[in-house]
């Protein structure tokens, strides 16, 4: 599924940056590349009003995937 980084649950923000904590991925916000494949979107999620941080969002993730069966990329 082609997804926008700049709007993953995941993407950490620092500096004007996005940090992908998955894969590592340093990319601007603005910079029209940041659209790609990825198993690990995540579209920001809340609780009790507040957006989950994007070490939860990469927790509830990883557990997904394992629930599903998902061994990560070969």
């Amino acid at each position: 599924m082609k997804i926008n980084c700049a709007s993953c649950g995941i993407a950490k923000r620092e500096n004007n940056k996005l940090h992908c904590l998955k894969y590592h991925h340093l990319m601007s916000p603005d910079t029209p590349g940041t659209e790609r494949e990825c198993t690990f979107f995540t579209h920001l999620m809340e609780e009790d009003g507040e957006v989950l941080s994007p070490e939860e969002h990469l927790m509830l993730k990883e557990v997904e995937m394992q629930a599903r069966g998902f061994k990560g990329p070969i």
